[in-house]
């Protein structure tokens, strides 16, 4: 890896090279971490090249909780889903095909995570509450979900490049330690947002398929905002 510094950012880049295993070709990896020192924003840029046909569909699986503490889940904090579809998943959790959200999966306007998270249409499937797909309902637009906590008064924008977001609310129950403090990660404790391109794409229609092409060169980014309410 290669740290670089100016007046503005610190930026962290890593880069690895795939030999062609499971997926054809190999694939030079560029990942990059800008974190800004005036602004409290967190930039992931994503590049890649290869020398042969073959997917790549690079995210971050970053948790947020917007307590502060860690003692609070994320049941009571909101979220808003710049979506109007999602992806409906089989019981091994494979993206099946692409819905318009109902009332569950409905997040366009802001509202509380654990609002709908206990319906019986998500508690009775593997899933066991949100571990979906979401798509933008503008693709041309870069922002895509928000997250926030009332109490603590802590706010995230989420932006991106890519296509949708993959939305997991930590549905099954855990207990390791988090911090110095004893505070353990449990059910709930803190959402993942995933931005990519739809997972499974490359068996479904009407999808990006995220295939990358000797001579293409990949770019995305993800954008992490924090402000206060």
């Amino acid at each position: 890896y290669q740290i670089v510094e100016d007046s503005e950012k610190v930026e962290v880049i890593f880069t690895y090279l795939e030999k062609e295993e499971i997926l054809p070709g190999d694939v030079n990896y560029q990942i990059t971490y800008q974190v800004f020192k005036n602004k409290n924003e967190i930039n992931l840029l994503f590049d890649a090249e290869t020398n042969k046909e073959t997917i790549v569909n690079l995210t971050n699986h970053v948790y947020f909780n917007l307590s502060g503490d860690g003692k609070r889940t994320v049941m009571n904090q909101k979220m808003q889903l710049l979506c109007d579809k999602y992806t409906k998943l089989n019981q091994e959790l494979i993206t099946e095909k692409i819905e318009e959200v109902n009332e569950v999966m409905d997040f366009r306007r802001l509202h509380e995570i654990g609002d709908y998270i206990n319906d019986d249409s998500l508690q009775n499937h593997t899933a066991k509450g949100y571990d979906h797909c979401w798509l933008k309902t503008d693709p041309e637009k870069a922002e895509i979900a928000v997250m926030q906590d009332d109490l603590s008064g802590r706010r995230l924008k989420v932006s991106s490049s890519y296509p949708a977001v993959v939305c997991y609310a930590g549905c099954y129950p855990l207990s390791f330690p988090f911090n110095k403090d004893g505070i353990k990660i449990s059910k709930h404790h803190s959402m993942c947002l995933e931005c990519q391109y739809v997972p499974n794409g490359i068996n479904m229609d009407n999808v990006c398929k995220a295939i990358l092409k000797p001579g293409e060169k990949y770019h995305h980014y993800i954008k992490y905002q924090f402000d206060l309410i």
